[in-house]
């Protein structure tokens, strides 16, 4: 199967989410996720990949009728850019947050087996073309975009990063930043999306205190 994890990252750009903020409790955040569990200390842990994280403290746990929401938007933009249809049967939520309508952190994994479906590194190519693709097609207008590789845990992962514009083409509206990897025969991909200095270094650091138990 080719992963298709990106087509939040890219909904979210096309889908207007609500301003308004309900203050969550532990239990309105744990009713929310999908795929995986969250402890008292605000720790989620997705056990098929073996990965932990610490919520930060004012962020929300986005609905989960939100995420269908962008799950179906992000699959019509890139069925069009593919011009064929998406399988998103295997794809799972896991970790969805938000601050605010133009700051958020999404986390999705996708069965991902080499053999039957080809080097997961070509793979990923392919889906940097998609999804610029896509955007061109929606009428989103992109600044710098760039490719490289950081480190979190130890693992290595590719990462992708886009200035989204204002209409107007004379300003940053958003930029996304996307981790990306293979891990234990799953493709595992978290998206950034951040309008402002500070919510993107608490995401940011967020990301780089992720930890692993299970390793490729």
């Amino acid at each position: 199967m080719k992963p298709i994890h990106f087509i939040l990252g890219a909904s979210i750009l096309c889908v207007g989410l609500s301003a308004c903020r309900k203050e969550q409790s532990l239990a309105d955040k744990q009713r929310e996720i999908e795929t995986g569990k969250l402890d008292e200390t605000m720790t989620y842990t997705a056990d098929e990949i073996g990965w932990s994280t610490t919520l930060p403290a004012d962020w929300d746990v986005m609905s989960k009728k939100a995420t269908q929401g962008l799950q179906e938007k992000g699959q019509q933009m890139i069925e069009k850019a593919a011009e064929g249809a998406v399988d998103v049967s295997k794809l799972k939520q896991l970790l969805n947050l938000r601050k605010d309508q133009f700051n958020t952190l999404l986390s999705t994994i996708e069965p991902y087996d080499e053999t039957a479906d080809g080097p997961w590194v070509e793979a990923h190519k392919g889906i940097i073309e998609l999804i610029t693709g896509s955007y061109a097609q929606a009428g989103v207008k992109m600044g710098q975009t760039k490719s490289g590789v950081e480190m979190l845990d130890g693992l290595e992962f590719q990462t992708w990063e886009a200035e989204v514009l204002h209409p107007s083409g004379k300003s940053v509206l958003i930029v996304q930043k996307m981790y990306s990897r293979l891990i234990h025969g799953y493709d595992f991909a978290v998206t950034l999306t951040t309008n402002n200095e500070k919510d993107r270094e608490t995401l940011t650091k967020m990301v780089q205190a992720f930890k692993f138990s299970k390793r490729p």
